[in-house]
């Protein structure tokens, strides 16, 4: 969980920085962004305990979510940083495929194999 918990906890005043081009006031960029955060915060538990696990399981409920992610990235960028000639952009290109890559080997049905040894008596 550290690395995670982390990652997360260097996001954040980053994100808050990014939305500080935005929205000047210091204050303000804060708030929106804790705001946003608390909300996804609240929300994205609901969904993945009340709709995602019981639809779809958890592995593509993991797909889902980190496709959602990518899709949050493109939305969020801005269109002069889609350019191939910038280093945004090549990161960007970089991620893209390293996401088509994990998507392309994540262990399928593990699950399966896992719940089947669990199942297994002693």
């Amino acid at each position: 969980m550290f690395p995670v918990a982390f990652l997360s906890g260097v996001s954040l005043p980053m994100v808050i920085t990014c939305v500080q081009h935005k929205i000047r006031n210091r204050m303000n960029a804060a708030g929106l962004t804790m705001l946003f955060n608390t909300a996804g915060a609240a929300i994205g538990p609901l969904l993945a305990g009340f709709v995602f696990l019981p639809s779809v399981g958890f592995q593509s409920s993991l797909i889902i979510a980190a496709a959602s992610y990518i899709g949050l990235a493109i939305l969020a960028m801005e269109r002069h940083s889609w350019s191939f000639h910038l280093p945004s952009g090549k990161l960007f290109l970089l991620l893209g495929l390293v996401f088509l890559l994990v998507i392309a080997f994540f262990p399928y049905h593990r699950a399966d194999l896992h719940f089947a040894n669990a199942r297994r008596p002693l």
